[in-house]
Protein backbone atom coordinates (compact mmCIF):
# COMPACT_ATOMS: atom_id res chain seq x y z
CA UNK A 1 0.00 0.00 0.00
CA UNK A 2 1.26 3.45 -0.96
CA UNK A 3 0.30 6.73 0.70
CA UNK A 4 -0.94 9.76 -1.22
CA UNK A 5 -1.25 13.17 0.43
CA UNK A 6 -3.69 15.90 -0.59
CA UNK A 7 -1.77 18.94 0.78
CA UNK A 8 -3.52 22.24 1.39
CA UNK A 9 -0.72 24.54 0.31
CA UNK A 10 2.32 24.43 -1.92
CA UNK A 11 4.83 25.41 0.75
CA UNK A 12 4.06 22.29 2.81
CA UNK A 13 5.02 19.75 0.14
CA UNK A 14 8.62 19.47 1.31
CA UNK A 15 7.42 18.61 4.83
CA UNK A 16 5.99 15.27 3.68
CA UNK A 17 9.07 13.07 3.56
CA UNK A 18 7.72 9.54 3.83
CA UNK A 19 4.65 9.46 1.60
CA UNK A 20 4.70 8.00 -1.90
CA UNK A 21 3.00 10.81 -3.76
CA UNK A 22 0.55 13.70 -3.94
CA UNK A 23 -2.86 14.56 -5.36
CA UNK A 24 -3.39 18.14 -6.51
CA UNK A 25 -6.12 19.87 -8.48
CA UNK A 26 -6.18 22.35 -11.33
CA UNK A 27 -8.03 25.63 -10.95
CA UNK A 28 -11.34 25.79 -12.84
CA UNK A 29 -11.52 22.02 -13.42
CA UNK A 30 -11.36 20.52 -9.89
CA UNK A 31 -13.45 20.54 -6.75
CA UNK A 32 -13.06 19.32 -3.14
CA UNK A 33 -9.30 19.05 -3.75
CA UNK A 34 -7.47 21.02 -0.99
CA UNK A 35 -4.73 22.38 -3.27
CA UNK A 36 -5.81 23.75 -6.65
CA UNK A 37 -2.97 25.19 -8.76
CA UNK A 38 -2.86 27.04 -12.05
CA UNK A 39 -1.71 24.94 -14.98
CA UNK A 40 1.56 26.92 -14.95
CA UNK A 41 2.12 26.02 -11.29
CA UNK A 42 1.39 22.35 -12.05
CA UNK A 43 4.00 22.40 -14.82
CA UNK A 44 6.49 23.97 -12.41
CA UNK A 45 5.93 21.63 -9.44
CA UNK A 46 5.67 18.37 -11.42
CA UNK A 47 9.42 17.83 -12.10
CA UNK A 48 10.29 18.86 -8.53
CA UNK A 49 7.98 16.18 -7.11
CA UNK A 50 9.33 13.57 -9.53
CA UNK A 51 12.91 14.46 -8.53
CA UNK A 52 11.98 13.47 -4.98
CA UNK A 53 10.96 10.04 -6.27
CA UNK A 54 7.28 10.68 -5.58
CA UNK A 55 4.22 10.13 -7.72
CA UNK A 56 1.91 12.95 -8.78
CA UNK A 57 -1.77 12.58 -9.59
CA UNK A 58 -3.67 15.58 -10.96
CA UNK A 59 -7.43 15.75 -10.47
CA UNK A 60 -9.81 17.15 -13.09
CA UNK A 61 -12.86 15.90 -11.21
CA UNK A 62 -15.34 18.74 -11.70
CA UNK A 63 -18.51 18.24 -13.73
CA UNK A 64 -17.62 19.31 -17.27
CA UNK A 65 -19.91 21.67 -19.18
CA UNK A 66 -19.78 22.55 -22.86
CA UNK A 67 -17.96 25.79 -22.11
CA UNK A 68 -15.27 23.84 -20.20
CA UNK A 69 -14.32 21.57 -23.12
CA UNK A 70 -11.79 23.84 -24.89
CA UNK A 71 -9.94 24.44 -21.59
CA UNK A 72 -10.14 20.74 -20.72
CA UNK A 73 -8.55 19.74 -24.04
CA UNK A 74 -5.81 22.33 -23.61
CA UNK A 75 -5.00 21.20 -20.07
CA UNK A 76 -5.08 17.50 -20.94
CA UNK A 77 -2.45 18.02 -23.63
CA UNK A 78 -0.24 19.94 -21.21
CA UNK A 79 -0.66 17.39 -18.41
CA UNK A 80 0.06 14.51 -20.77
CA UNK A 81 3.56 15.89 -21.37
CA UNK A 82 4.42 15.98 -17.66
CA UNK A 83 4.83 12.25 -17.08
CA UNK A 84 2.20 12.15 -14.33
CA UNK A 85 1.27 8.98 -12.50
CA UNK A 86 -2.35 9.62 -13.36
CA UNK A 87 -5.11 12.05 -14.30
CA UNK A 88 -8.18 11.74 -12.06
CA UNK A 89 -11.68 12.29 -13.43
CA UNK A 90 -15.33 11.96 -12.46
CA UNK A 91 -17.16 13.26 -15.53
CA UNK A 92 -17.04 10.76 -18.40
CA UNK A 93 -16.28 13.68 -20.75
CA UNK A 94 -12.71 13.65 -19.43
CA UNK A 95 -12.39 9.93 -20.18
CA UNK A 96 -13.86 10.25 -23.69
CA UNK A 97 -11.75 13.26 -24.64
CA UNK A 98 -8.57 11.70 -23.23
CA UNK A 99 -9.19 8.55 -25.26
CA UNK A 100 -10.04 10.48 -28.43
CA UNK A 101 -6.80 12.43 -28.04
CA UNK A 102 -4.85 9.18 -27.47
CA UNK A 103 -3.29 10.43 -24.25
CA UNK A 104 -0.63 8.20 -22.71
CA UNK A 105 -1.14 9.24 -19.07
CA UNK A 106 -3.02 6.63 -16.97
CA UNK A 107 -6.55 7.57 -15.92
CA UNK A 108 -8.03 7.37 -12.42
CA UNK A 109 -11.80 7.07 -12.03
CA UNK A 110 -12.69 9.38 -9.15
CA UNK A 111 -16.43 8.73 -9.07
CA UNK A 112 -16.81 9.68 -5.43
CA UNK A 113 -20.15 7.96 -4.79
CA UNK A 114 -20.41 5.71 -7.85
CA UNK A 115 -17.61 3.17 -7.36
CA UNK A 116 -19.45 0.65 -5.18
CA UNK A 117 -18.85 -2.79 -6.75
CA UNK A 118 -16.33 -4.83 -8.71
CA UNK A 119 -18.53 -5.04 -11.83
CA UNK A 120 -18.15 -1.28 -12.24
CA UNK A 121 -14.43 -1.54 -11.55
CA UNK A 122 -14.00 -4.18 -14.24
CA UNK A 123 -16.09 -2.19 -16.71
CA UNK A 124 -13.76 0.81 -16.45
CA UNK A 125 -10.64 -1.36 -16.26
CA UNK A 126 -11.62 -3.05 -19.53
CA UNK A 127 -12.05 0.43 -21.01
CA UNK A 128 -8.42 1.14 -20.16
CA UNK A 129 -8.75 2.92 -16.79
CA UNK A 130 -5.87 1.85 -14.56
CA UNK A 131 -6.94 3.21 -11.16
CA UNK A 132 -10.14 3.87 -9.23
CA UNK A 133 -11.06 5.61 -5.96
CA UNK A 134 -13.61 3.42 -4.18
CA UNK A 135 -16.86 5.01 -3.04
CA UNK A 136 -16.74 6.85 0.25
CA UNK A 137 -19.95 5.30 1.58
CA UNK A 138 -19.32 1.56 1.22
CA UNK A 139 -18.23 -0.89 3.90
CA UNK A 140 -14.76 -2.32 4.45
CA UNK A 141 -16.12 -5.77 3.56
CA UNK A 142 -17.39 -4.42 0.25
CA UNK A 143 -14.00 -2.84 -0.46
CA UNK A 144 -12.34 -6.22 0.20
CA UNK A 145 -14.83 -7.85 -2.17
CA UNK A 146 -13.96 -5.34 -4.89
CA UNK A 147 -10.25 -5.90 -4.34
CA UNK A 148 -10.63 -9.67 -4.63
CA UNK A 149 -12.48 -9.44 -7.94
CA UNK A 150 -10.69 -6.80 -10.01
CA UNK A 151 -7.28 -6.10 -11.46
CA UNK A 152 -7.83 -2.35 -11.20
CA UNK A 153 -5.48 -0.56 -8.78
CA UNK A 154 -7.62 0.76 -5.93
CA UNK A 155 -7.44 3.96 -3.89
CA UNK A 156 -9.48 4.97 -0.85
CA UNK A 157 -9.80 7.81 1.66
CA UNK A 158 -7.88 6.92 4.80
CA UNK A 159 -8.14 10.25 6.59
CA UNK A 160 -10.02 13.51 6.19
CA UNK A 161 -13.45 14.98 5.67
CA UNK A 162 -15.41 12.96 3.11
CA UNK A 163 -17.05 14.84 0.23
CA UNK A 164 -20.79 14.27 0.71
CA UNK A 165 -22.39 16.56 -1.85
CA UNK A 166 -21.38 18.91 -4.64
CA UNK A 167 -23.47 21.31 -6.68
CA UNK A 168 -22.65 23.75 -9.45
CA UNK A 169 -25.11 26.18 -7.86
CA UNK A 170 -23.96 28.95 -5.47
CA UNK A 171 -26.13 27.65 -2.63
CA UNK A 172 -24.63 29.72 0.18
CA UNK A 173 -24.82 32.99 -1.77
CA UNK A 174 -28.40 32.17 -2.78
CA UNK A 175 -29.32 31.51 0.85
CA UNK A 176 -27.92 34.83 2.05
CA UNK A 177 -29.60 36.62 -0.83
CA UNK A 178 -32.90 35.02 0.19
CA UNK A 179 -32.59 36.16 3.84
CA UNK A 180 -31.13 39.55 2.96
CA UNK A 181 -27.77 38.77 4.53
CA UNK A 182 -24.16 38.86 3.34
CA UNK A 183 -21.86 35.89 2.76
CA UNK A 184 -18.71 36.55 4.79
CA UNK A 185 -17.09 33.34 6.09
CA UNK A 186 -15.11 30.94 3.92
CA UNK A 187 -16.66 27.85 5.53
CA UNK A 188 -20.16 27.62 7.00
CA UNK A 189 -21.80 24.73 8.82
CA UNK A 190 -25.13 23.24 7.81
CA UNK A 191 -26.88 21.85 10.89
CA UNK A 192 -29.13 18.83 10.49
CA UNK A 193 -31.72 18.64 13.22
CA UNK A 194 -32.55 14.93 12.75
CA UNK A 195 -28.98 13.73 13.36
CA UNK A 196 -27.88 16.68 15.49
CA UNK A 197 -24.83 17.04 13.25
CA UNK A 198 -23.08 19.96 11.60
CA UNK A 199 -21.64 19.65 8.09
CA UNK A 200 -18.85 21.96 6.86
CA UNK A 201 -20.08 23.72 3.73
CA UNK A 202 -18.20 26.04 1.41
CA UNK A 203 -18.71 27.75 -1.92
CA UNK A 204 -16.30 28.88 -4.62
CA UNK A 205 -16.57 29.99 -8.23
CA UNK A 206 -17.41 26.43 -9.33
CA UNK A 207 -20.24 25.78 -6.88
CA UNK A 208 -20.93 24.42 -3.41
CA UNK A 209 -19.37 21.51 -1.49
CA UNK A 210 -20.77 19.85 1.64
CA UNK A 211 -18.40 17.68 3.68
CA UNK A 212 -19.01 14.96 6.24
CA UNK A 213 -19.71 16.08 9.80
CA UNK A 214 -16.85 13.95 11.12
CA UNK A 215 -13.35 13.08 9.90
CA UNK A 216 -12.59 9.51 8.89
CA UNK A 217 -9.81 7.85 10.90
CA UNK A 218 -8.69 4.41 9.65
CA UNK A 219 -5.63 3.81 11.82
CA UNK A 220 -7.01 0.61 13.37
CA UNK A 221 -8.12 -0.69 9.97
CA UNK A 222 -4.71 -0.19 8.33
CA UNK A 223 -3.58 -3.84 8.73
CA UNK A 224 -6.59 -4.89 6.61
CA UNK A 225 -6.43 -1.92 4.25
CA UNK A 226 -2.73 -2.53 3.67
CA UNK A 227 -3.59 -5.94 2.15
CA UNK A 228 -6.60 -4.63 0.23
CA UNK A 229 -5.88 -1.20 -1.24
CA UNK A 230 -3.03 0.00 -3.46
CA UNK A 231 -3.15 3.68 -2.40
CA UNK A 232 -4.32 5.29 0.85
CA UNK A 233 -5.43 8.94 0.50
CA UNK A 234 -4.84 11.43 3.33
CA UNK A 235 -6.83 14.61 2.69
CA UNK A 236 -6.12 17.96 4.33
CA UNK A 237 -9.35 19.56 3.05
CA UNK A 238 -10.68 21.99 5.70
CA UNK A 239 -7.92 20.93 8.12
CA UNK A 240 -5.24 23.40 9.31
CA UNK A 241 -1.73 22.61 8.02
CA UNK A 242 -0.18 22.17 11.47
CA UNK A 243 -2.83 19.68 12.60
CA UNK A 244 -2.73 17.78 9.33
CA UNK A 245 1.06 17.42 9.45
CA UNK A 246 0.76 15.86 12.92
CA UNK A 247 -1.88 13.44 11.64
CA UNK A 248 0.28 12.62 8.61
CA UNK A 249 3.15 11.69 10.95
CA UNK A 250 0.71 9.58 12.98
CA UNK A 251 -0.22 7.63 9.86
CA UNK A 252 3.40 7.09 8.82
CA UNK A 253 4.15 5.76 12.31
CA UNK A 254 1.12 3.48 12.14
CA UNK A 255 2.07 2.10 8.73
CA UNK A 256 5.45 1.18 10.19
CA UNK A 257 3.81 -0.67 13.11
CA UNK A 258 0.95 -2.58 11.51
CA UNK A 259 1.49 -5.69 13.63
CA UNK A 260 1.28 -3.85 16.96
CA UNK A 261 -2.44 -3.47 17.77
CA UNK A 262 -1.81 -1.74 21.08
CA UNK A 263 0.40 0.85 19.40
CA UNK A 264 -2.21 1.36 16.68
CA UNK A 265 -4.83 2.06 19.36
CA UNK A 266 -2.54 4.69 20.89
CA UNK A 267 -1.83 6.27 17.50
CA UNK A 268 -5.55 6.30 16.66
CA UNK A 269 -6.19 8.32 19.84
CA UNK A 270 -3.42 10.74 18.80
CA UNK A 271 -5.10 11.18 15.41
CA UNK A 272 -8.36 12.00 17.18
CA UNK A 273 -6.58 14.50 19.44
CA UNK A 274 -4.74 16.12 16.52
CA UNK A 275 -7.88 16.49 14.39
CA UNK A 276 -9.96 19.69 14.36
CA UNK A 277 -13.24 17.76 14.60
CA UNK A 278 -14.53 14.45 15.93
CA UNK A 279 -13.20 11.40 14.09
CA UNK A 280 -15.11 8.26 13.16
CA UNK A 281 -14.98 5.27 10.80
CA UNK A 282 -17.02 6.86 8.04
CA UNK A 283 -19.16 4.23 6.35
CA UNK A 284 -16.69 1.34 6.77
CA UNK A 285 -19.08 -0.51 9.09
CA UNK A 286 -22.42 0.98 8.00
CA UNK A 287 -24.29 -1.30 5.66
CA UNK A 288 -26.98 0.18 3.44
CA UNK A 289 -30.38 -1.33 4.23
CA UNK A 290 -32.96 -1.37 1.45
CA UNK A 291 -36.59 -1.56 2.52
CA UNK A 292 -39.27 -2.32 -0.05
CA UNK A 293 -42.76 -0.97 0.59
CA UNK A 294 -45.59 -3.48 0.43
Amino acid sequence: MKTLVMPNNLSDIDKYKDNDGFIIGVKDLSWFIPLELSIVEVKDISPKIKEKGKELFVSLNKIIYNQDIPLLKEYLLILDDLGLSGIMYDDIAVFNIAKNMSLKTPLVWFGTHAFTNYHTANYWYNKGVKYGVVGTEITLDKIKEISNNTEMSLMMYGYGYLPMFVSSRPLISSYFKHIGGTKEDKVYHMYEEARKMSYPTYEDSKGTVILSAEIINTINELPIINKTIDYLILSSLNIPSDKFLKVYNNYIEAINNLEDKEKLNTISKSVANNSPAKTDKGFLYKETIYRVKE
